[in-house]
């Protein structure tokens, strides 16, 4: 998407981005982001590592996943990975490990794992962010306009 973005194929694109990356973009959305498990004992304090079931790199969600570990010092391991959030969701329901989401996206067969009790670090929050090419037309600026009035309400 990015990619082409920057090639000038996009008038407008929404990307998730850190917070911290305000040259991407403006902010259109805030996602709280949370762990998710097959059952509340998932991260539990078993043998080894943590297992990690996410999506490729690059991803702000698995990013945020190891870079909160590594600083809680939490010893993580990928294992599993797939580009469809479908495949992530089943590698948690078949307990193959836990995974980051939105806390509105966590599905109600999952366990959100937060808190002191659930042995994991907090995650930051991200965002999505909309990006507007230069000298877009009106119809575009219309599009840019009406994500912004739908997405600021919530």
């Amino acid at each position: 998407l990015m990619d082409r973005f920057n090639a000038g194929d996009l008038d407008l694109a929404l990307v998730k981005r850190q917070p911290a990356d305000r040259r991407l973009g403006t902010r259109v959305w805030r996602e709280p982001l949370v762990w998710a498990g097959r059952d509340h004992g998932a991260a539990g304090p078993g043998e080894g590592p943590l297992a990690l079931a996410v999506s490729p790199r690059p991803c702000v969600y698995r990013k945020r996943a190891t870079d909160a570990l590594d600083e809680a010092g939490r010893p993580w391991r990928i294992a599993y990975t797939c580009g469809s959030l479908a495949g992530v969701l089943a590698a948690v329901r078949a307990g193959l490990g836990v995974t980051v989401l939105p806390k509105e996206m966590v599905p109600p067969d999952l366990a959100m794992l937060e808190g002191a009790d659930s042995g994991l670090p907090d995650l930051a929050e991200t965002e999505i962010a909309l990006l507007v090419a230069t000298g877009i037309g009106p119809a575009a600026e219309r599009l840019r306009d009406a994500i912004v009035r739908a997405l600021e309400h919530r």
